[in-house]
Order: C-alpha cells, then sequence, then structure tokens
C-alpha cells in the first residue's frame, strides 16, 4: 500500500488531474476536435475558447446537485423502514468508510454546429469516465491519516448546450465518488 503525504482527497484530485492531462490531452492527436485545451484543478479562469476540464474536489453547484444521483453509492433495502444499507462494524474488522465525491466539469467553446459538438462532448465524458475507472494509480493508496482509497466510480450527470450558429458552448459534469476505510478508534 503506497502512503502518501497528502490527505487522501488532495491526493487523489492531484492524481486525477495527471490521468485526465495524458488521457484527454497527451495522448490525443492535435488534429482530434475532442483533444482538452487544458486541465486543471479548480474553477478555469484562462482563455475559455476550446474544451476545458476542471477537476473539482466539490460540486460547483452545490451539495444537492452532487448527490443527484446516489443511488448507486448508497442503495436503499428493502423493507418498511428504507434506510441506507451498511456493513456491520464488527463484520469487517473494526474499520469504518466514508464517502468523499467530487465532479469534473468539461466546459467546450467551439466554433462548430450543435450537431458536431455532441460527438466531441459525449467523446470527451466517456474518455473521463474510461479514465477515472480504469485508471489503477486512482485507488489503492492511503495517507498518513490512516485513510486508504480503495474505490472510485464515476457516472456523468447533467449539463446543458448554449450557443447558435457555428459556436457552441457546452458545460456538462461528470461526478466521482471515492470509497475510503479507516480504522476505528478504540474507545
Amino acid at each position: 500500500m503506497v502512503v502518501c503525504d497528502r490527505p487522501v482527497k488532495a491526493e487523489l484530485i492531484n492524481r486525477m488531474r495527471d490521468s485526465l492531462e495524458r488521457d484527454l490531452r497527451t495522448n490525443v492527436p492535435t488534429t482530434d476536435p475532442s483533444r482538452a485545451s487544458r486541465v486543471v484543478i479548480g474553477k478555469d479562469v484562462g482563455d475559455p475558447n476550446g474544451v476545458i476540464i476542471s477537476v473539482h474536489e466539490t460540486h460547483p453547484l452545490g451539495v444537492e446537485a452532487a448527490s443527484q444521483r446516489d443511488a448507486s453509492v448508497e442503495r436503499l433495502a428493502a423493507g418498511s423502514e428504507q434506510k441506507a444499507w451498511q456493513l456491520p462494524v464488527e463484520s469487517i474488522g473494526g474499520s469504518k468508510f466514508r464517502r468523499v465525491a467530487g465532479t469534473i466539469q468539461i466546459r467546450c467553446l467551439v466554433e462548430t454546429n450543435q450537431a458536431e459538438i455532441v460527438t466531441i462532448v459525449e467523446t470527451v465524458i466517456a474518455r473521463t469516465i474510461s479514465t477515472l475507472t480504469n485508471d489503477p494509480t486512482l485507488r489503492g493508496f492511503a495517507d498518513a491519516f490512516g485513510y486508504n482509497l480503495f474505490a472510485l466510480q464515476a457516472e456523468d450527470a447533467f449539463g446543458y448546450a448554449s450557443g447558435g450558429d457555428e459556436v457552441a458552448s457546452d458545460r456538462f459534469w461528470v461526478n466521482w465518488f471515492a470509497f475510503v476505510s479507516f480504522r476505528r478508534s478504540e474507545l
């Protein structure tokens, strides 16, 4: 198990940025219209033209937006109480679990028609989800505080398209959920 200097969420954000830079920019030909112009952490304030990828540790639209599709993360138990299902602590050796969440914002301002931008946006979303779910460097590490990131899920969320004529302006999100375990404190 690799132990990192940064807290597990900060380490994940930096690793995501590096992986997305590699898979959406470096390894994509410069002639591909879906190639990312920039991959940044947090809000991008540079030139808005092109395909901009922003890795966020929280959702910029608020908690409600980030948790709209929690069903894939917290299954509801069948029964009248309808409470979230959790592993009993005693059955897993005293560990506790925590879920951390954030999003990847995909922002496109491209000189093309709206029909073409659909292909560009869907390609970027597919590459982003593929990177987050398949890159082994984005899981299996721990921090000095004892938090062990062992799983990561991603799903495309809502977005919107605007623009007109030959200029397309789109914003879409790929929400991510990381699962972290840590040992129970002795009481």
